[in-house]
């Protein structure tokens, strides 16, 4: 289920962006699970990819990050991420996030 919920969100972010996952993607397209937004770059996300999207996460009870280039994409459960995205919906930049996002998805490096 993590490379379907990867594979997802690259083919969202592809659409939208041209781009495999365009920074920030994760917290973007986690606003389209939460709430009725469905622009996204260049495209309307559709319901079925939105559903798609919940119901994986849902069943891996957890969202998937990409913070960083130099790492791959992690899983980090709803409680640690949730903060995080009620942060970026409050206006809190990127660049002040992402450090504490790669710290948390990746806390053996």
């Amino acid at each position: 289920m993590e490379r379907e919920l990867e594979d997802t969100v690259c083919e969202i972010s592809e659409k939208a962006y041209l781009a495999a996952w365009m920074l920030g993607i994760e917290f973007e397209l986690w606003d389209c699970v939460r709430t009725r937004r469905r622009r996204l770059g260049q495209i309307l996300v559709d319901e079925s990819s939105i559903r798609r999207l919940r119901e994986l996460s849902a069943a891996l009870d957890a969202w998937i990050v990409f913070p960083t280039p130099e790492q791959p994409p992690a899983f980090i459960a709803f409680a640690t991420w949730e903060p995080f995205y009620v942060r970026w919906k409050a206006g809190e930049s990127m660049s002040a996030l992402l450090p504490e996002l790669t710290k948390v998805a990746y806390p053996n490096e």
